[in-house]
């Protein structure tokens, strides 16, 4: 209940709608396609949580129509290489991670050739992927990389590791921290962020 769903698919909007922005942080986009991997929620589940994201608003099908869902689990990432070699995609979103790994998760060396296939897809095309990810059962206290599920190969792997949690005080609040960035200062990676997360199941940035 975290709302890692939530907001990767407000991430996916903010792009395909051209905002110059996402939760305050800056967007670089050319074309504003997404494509999402869902394979915890079918069209069913997708399309529930976009009715309650928009409420009475109309959406732009237009743009929404830049946004394109796929819940196929096997061969992912020749798929997706398929899609992005005859159109320009900026954003991949992997939702989950651990569905689409068929290896052992704590084999390092499985964990990086698997990888692999898509460092080399970003790298080729210039394409954003970002893959959602668990923690262990027995993360506590403060967010910090150990805490990712599974080998140190997916970790090393990451140019960047973000991490929701639940804030401690206020079930409203979500904690976004950032505990791994190869272009960020130590100051930026010490502090969190702080998060609304409302019954439209969307953030905002406090």
């Amino acid at each position: 209940d975290t709302g890692k769903s939530s907001f990767l698919r407000q991430l996916a909007l903010s792009v395909v709608y051209g905002d110059s922005d996402f939760l305050g942080f800056k967007i670089d986009g050319s074309c504003r396609n997404v494509l999402y991997v869902s394979t915890e929620d079918g069209e069913m589940g997708t399309s529930a949580w976009l009715k309650k994201y928009f409420g009475e608003d109309e959406p732009n099908n237009k743009l929404l129509s830049k946004l394109r869902f796929t819940y196929t689990i096997g061969g992912v990432c020749s798929n997706l290489r398929e899609i992005v070699v005859s159109n320009c995609i900026d954003l991949i979103i992997v939702d989950s991670y651990a569905d689409i790994f068929e290896g052992n998760m704590n084999q390092s060396n499985e964990v990086r050739t698997f990888l692999n296939q898509f460092n080399s897809l970003a790298n080729e095309y210039g394409t954003t992927i970002i893959f959602l990810h668990h923690t262990n059962k027995s993360a506590v206290g403060k967010p910090n990389k150990k805490f990712i599920s599974g080998s140190h190969g997916f970790e090393a792997k990451m140019r960047s590791v973000l991490y929701l949690t639940k804030d401690a005080n206020d079930d409203s609040l979500r904690n976004l921290s950032v505990v791994k960035g190869n272009y960020l200062s130590s100051k930026e990676k010490s502090e969190c962020y702080v998060l609304e997360f409302n019954e439209q199941l969307s953030f905002k940035n406090t």
